[in-house]
């Protein structure tokens, strides 16, 4: 018998592997879990809240507190401790849909509107804190990095002062930051998301005017990336125009539920700031650009914004 004529043998199966230890799944794993970023996010909140409640406390003792804006830096947080309907500004349209029913569960909470002002503020400020390690996180990839950069963050000068008063420059920060993570989605993905810029757009505007200029720049900058040139200048449009509307409609609403609510597209109601206007801008605009520079420079990275 040749060996091309013996009959096929029979393969034996083969036993199975077992799995290798490394593909396990360890307690580390579970641990992780509990400290996922969303945990981390609402602690981190949560504590910087508290410290800046304690704070708040302690500035309430500050000479001139209740007295003069310019004790810290221009803040506005007398226009809250003092009333936000009665001095409710122009340049901060829709505000008063968010605080003054915030301040009223407070106030019923607390049984005192200062103590219910202090707690929004502080409260406030560690929400900035949570959303600013929301994008430290996607930005930096890292939980702990991103854990680290957003406790140096939360003990910077800026949240130090602005985080601890019922102000709106921390309702503003807050509006801006899913401007900040909307742009680096749109740029990630290559996508425009023109309702989502909508919304972002009149959350902005509704806290401070001037916000929607970062709003309308941010997504300038998204256009020009992902978009070609015949296509860049109808959407910009498409946002101004919608915001606009919007504004308007709430605006109106506002002031139905609201009757001292100002309306912010009255010339009567930008007094306040004309008096920080000045001819020298026409008159040495050099000399205003060097000053506003130096001004920037020492703000953002040795002193208050």
């Amino acid at each position: 018998m040749t060996l091309t004529s013996l009959p096929p043998s029979k393969e034996e199966p083969r036993p199975v592997a077992k799995e290798a230890p490394f593909l396990k799944k360890r307690p580390e794993k579970r641990s992780r879990r509990l400290l996922s970023p969303a945990v981390i996010g609402l602690g981190l909140g949560f504590a910087f809240a508290f410290i800046y409640f304690n704070i708040a406390q302690a500035y309430q003792g500050v000479i001139g507190y209740s007295e003069s804006n310019n004790v810290f830096f221009g803040a506005d947080h007398l226009d809250a401790l003092r009333g936000w309907v009665k001095n409710h500004k122009g340049t901060h349209p829709l505000v008063l849909l968010l605080v003054v029913p915030m301040g009223t569960i407070l106030e019923s909470i607390f049984s005192s509107y200062n103590l219910g002002m202090l707690v929004f503020g502080s409260f406030v400020g560690g929400a900035v804190v949570g959303a600013f390690f929301v994008m430290a996180r996607r930005l930096l990839a890292d939980t702990s990095l991103a854990a680290a950069t957003t406790i140096f963050f939360g003990f910077s000068m800026t949240q130090l002062v602005f985080g601890c008063l019922p102000d709106t420059y921390e309702l503003a920060t807050l509006s801006l930051i899913p401007v900040f993570l909307l742009t680096w989605k749109c740029l990630r993905t290559q996508n425009l998301y023109l309702g989502r810029w909508i919304f972002c757009g009149t959350l902005t505007f509704a806290i401070t005017i001037t916000s929607t200029v970062q709003a309308f720049l941010c997504m300038a900058v998204v256009v020009l990336h992902i978009l070609p040139k015949g296509k860049r200048l109808r959407p910009l449009l498409f946002l101004v125009g919608s915001v606009t509307a919007i504004g308007f409609v709430l605006c109106f609403a506002q002031k139905a539920l609201i009757p001292d609510a100002k309306m912010f597209f009255r010339p009567g109601v930008y007094e306040y700031e004309m008096q920080y206007t000045s001819p020298l801008l026409v008159e040495d605009p050099g000399k205003v650009v060097a000053e506003t520079g130096k001004t920037f420079f020492l703000y953002s990275f040795f002193g208050q914004p």
